[in-house]
């Protein structure tokens, strides 16, 4: 897709440490540190400590990462300075600097922390799990993840779970995949 300048639109079925949840945000950290400045990306997972698992391994890859290769070629490379940032003191938030881009973390269980933003990169984990409740369907939230993500090359929007039934959002996307 990526290759046929096409938005990048995937549903991924999934065993358990398989390793797919890695293997998007690598290569959403590729795309946001090799190919364009300023993709921002949102992780959005059944619950919050998930997510805060999935940014781990980002910044895991990120921390990894040679600084000198985020810069442009002769730039001065600052000593020390962190890869991952805060954001105004924001938990949920971490910028790449040097890419001018941001990562923001979310979860099915708050709805309204995957809206706000501007996203070019979506990655919806273990949809399977997400619940329905009074107040909210796995569908609202996906709406509110992916409302600001245009049809255009250099976009994604993932989903991706382990299988749990057949009577869920998950299944339904699968199939229709």
């Amino acid at each position: 897709m990526r290759l046929g300048r096409k938005p990048i639109r995937l549903v991924l079925l999934k065993s358990r440490q398989w390793g797919g949840s890695t293997c998007i945000q690598v290569y959403f950290a590729w795309l946001q540190m090799i190919h364009s400045t300023g993709l921002n990306s949102l992780i959005v997972s059944q619950v919050k400590d998930t997510s805060i698992e999935i940014l781990d391994m980002y910044n895991r890859l990120v921390n990894n990462y040679p600084m000198f290769m985020l810069y442009p070629l002769g730039a001065n490379v600052p000593k020390g300075a962190p890869a991952l940032a805060g954001v105004l003191g924001a938990q949920n938030i971490r910028r790449l600097e040097e890419r001018n881009c941001k990562i923001k973390v979310g979860s099915a269980e708050k709805p309204d922390s995957a809206r706000g933003g501007d996203y070019q990169l979506v990655h919806c984990s273990e949809t399977a799990f997400w619940t329905k409740t009074e107040n909210k369907s796995p569908e609202d939230i996906i709406r509110s993840a992916i409302s600001s993500v245009l049809r255009k090359p250099m976009t994604a929007i993932v989903f991706e779970s382990t299988a749990n039934s057949t009577d869920n959002m998950f299944h339904r996307d699968w199939k229709d995949a």
